[in-house]
């Protein structure tokens, strides 16, 4: 196992998590990663999610993009019973198994910035802030991030119309 310590933000959404992450993310919860969009379909923030149960659904963001990511779905939360809360937990890459990890606990990181760049270079993971920022969802080509089956979500019918009369300008390679 080799480690690279992310900056990332572990966000606890809890209670009925799963039906409000439904109407608001790209992906459903059970997908292991998704994206917050606007109504233009532009991204907020990408997002790597583990479900917990119905009610908890934590959500793993770029730290630079958590206010923006608050701000974008306070309106919305007012509206709901769900609540937002950070949790302390350190977020982690494993670059030898390219699984994400969550710890409580700090854990001893050995891969270093170059290291971790090709690494994802190679598995083609865009990481927001460094390859793209607020641009259209779908010009990731990141089929990962959208479920085309899930039903309404903000920003959906954008997308749903770029995906199938569009194509995507950009890509991520090596």
């Amino acid at each position: 196992m080799r480690l690279y310590h992310c900056n990332k933000t572990v966000l606890s959404f809890h209670p009925n998590a799963a039906q409000f992450l439904n109407g608001y993310t790209t992906n459903t919860v059970d997908a292991p990663r998704t994206a917050f969009v606007d109504l233009h379909g532009k991204i907020v923030a990408v997002a790597h999610q583990f479900k917990k149960s119905e009610d908890e659904v934590w959500i793993v963001v770029e730290t630079a993009f958590v206010k923006r990511l608050l701000t974008h779905l306070e309106r919305y939360l007012g509206l709901s019973q769900t609540q937002v809360e950070r949790l302390p937990h350190k977020v982690y890459w494993d670059i030898e198994s390219g699984e994400l990890i969550l710890s409580e606990k700090p854990l001893k990181a050995e891969a270093a910035e170059e290291e971790f760049r090709r690494f994802r270079l190679e598995r083609g993971i865009p990481l927001q802030g460094e390859d793209f920022d607020q641009e259209m969802l779908l010009n990731l080509s990141d089929e990962g991030l959208v479920s085309y089956n899930k039903g309404c979500y903000l920003g959906q019918e954008i997308i749903a119309r770029v995906h199938y009369k569009g194509k995507p300008s950009k890509r991520l390679i090596v």
